[in-house]
């Protein structure tokens, strides 16, 4: 009897080890598809957002109101001001200013968004790399304007390091290189 005594220490201490190792087993396998689901779930996120931006109207607007201020070649710098400029009506200035805060807050509420992991970084720089860093480069004096004006060094901040990890092609949210942007199909 005491030769059966190890037989049956071995095959219970082999079956507890084959359930530890299930377990462990499920726990990654569990994680990974927790991950999954959420890398899926920010991706929906950011196309239905992107989806929704292009059709609002009123975002329409914005956007095409700071297109046209942005490339007209005088700058955004006087909109820092509280007055509006010369020959410009207070009316006009501030539905122009709106228009800059819109896409300025969303521009940021993007990079917030990313940089939390809500929204997905692979496919918005894909979408909206060159609109980013245009951006940013037609409003960082007025934005650096405003930060001295407001005393308040991290106005916009977020859009800031967005432009700047992206113009790198860095990832705002882990630093790390973002696939580059290719061209996939052949067009002649």
């Amino acid at each position: 009897m005491t030769g059966q005594a190890p037989l049956i220490f071995g095959v219970v201490e082999q079956h507890a080890a084959a359930i530890v190792l299930s377990v462990i087993v499920a726990i990654v396998l569990g994680w990974i598809a927790v991950r999954a689901e959420r890398h899926i779930a920010a991706a929906r996120l950011s196309f239905e957002t992107v989806e929704r931006i292009n059709w609002d109207d009123d975002y329409i607007e914005k956007r095409q109101t700071f297109v046209k201020l942005r490339d007209n070649g005088e700058g955004l710098e006087k909109y820092a001001s509280t007055d509006p400029p010369q020959g410009v009506t207070l009316d006009a200035f501030t539905a122009d200013r709106a228009a800059i805060l819109a896409i300025l807050n969303d521009r940021e509420n993007t990079a917030i968004g990313i940089r939390r992991g809500i929204l997905d970084e692979e496919y918005l720089f894909r979408y909206s790399r060159s609109g980013v860093i245009t951006d940013w480069e037609a409003t960082s004096a007025l934005i650096i304007a405003w930060r001295r004006r407001r005393q308040n060094p991290l106005l916009f901040v977020e859009f800031e390091g967005l432009a700047s990890q992206w113009q790198n092609n860095l990832s705002y949210r882990t630093s790390r290189p973002l696939p580059p942007l290719t061209r996939t199909v052949r067009v002649q």
